[in-house]
Formats: structure tokens, sequence, C-alpha cells
């Protein structure tokens, strides 16, 4: 599984550099099951441009995403955010499986129901939930 937290908005550039990290990402997958958890509780509702760059970004890799990735979660607590979310998933079907959770205790209950339908059997560890203290830094 990997984690990415977005703090703030992200400008062009960074959102960017986020799409070009994430198909890397999935062009090194190695057959195990891949699940991406999109941490945006610390972000803001992000503008329509950028929703429109992530929609084109998942019809452009659509392919890629099918095969790479077994599910995605995002977290966000702003109902704003999820909704712009779930607007995008409607107009455009995720090529993955995808949920749209409010809180990290959600996202653990999902998280442990889709490992068990792949037969992961590890527990779930709980998440450190300072995201600015784990994870891999995207700078274009």
């Amino acid at each position: 599984m990997v984690r990415t937290s977005f703090v703030g908005l992200p400008t062009t550039a960074e959102l960017d550099a986020f799409f070009v990290w994430a198909k890397e990402l999935m062009d090194r997958r190695t057959g195990a099951p891949l699940f991406v958890l999109l941490d945006l509780r610390r972000a803001p509702t992000p503008p329509l441009e950028h929703i429109k760059r992530h929609a084109a970004f998942v019809a452009d890799q659509e392919l890629l995403i099918r095969a790479a990735l077994t599910g995605i979660v995002f977290v966000a607590r702003s109902p704003m955010v999820r909704g712009a979310l779930k607007a995008l998933f409607w107009m455009q079907a995720p090529p993955t499986r995808v949920s749209v959770d409010r809180d990290l205790d959600e996202t653990m209950t999902t998280l442990a129901s889709l490992l068990a339908e792949v037969r992961v059997d590890r527990a779930v560890a709980p998440f450190e939930d300072d995201p600015a203290t784990s994870g891999e830094l995207i700078r274009p």
C-alpha cells in the first residue's frame, strides 16, 4: 500500500509532478496487490482545473490503472472535497475500485475489507496521523 498526503493546495506543477510519480509507481508494480491511499484531510477543495487534470490523467492512464491498482481509497474530512470526488467518479467511472471515506477510522475499515478480498491477512497498522512525518515529498 502506498499512502500519499496532500497538505494544502498543490500548484499545477506539483500536481503534474504527482501524476508523473504515480505513473512511475504503477509502472514499477511487481504483480502483488497495490492499494493507494490518498489522504486529503488537510487539502482544500480543489479548483475545477485540478479536477479536470485528475480526470484527464485517469482517462489517459485507464489501462495502466486497471492493470496496476487493486484499489484507491481517498480520505477527506471536507464534505466539499468528498462531493467533488464523488462527482468526478459519477461522471467518469474509475478504472479500479474506489472508496471515498470521511476519516481514518472509516479508511482502516475499508482497507481491511479490501485486503481481505485479495487474501492479504496482515492487520492494517494504524497510520501516523501527521502526514508531514513520513512519505515521499513530491516536488517538480
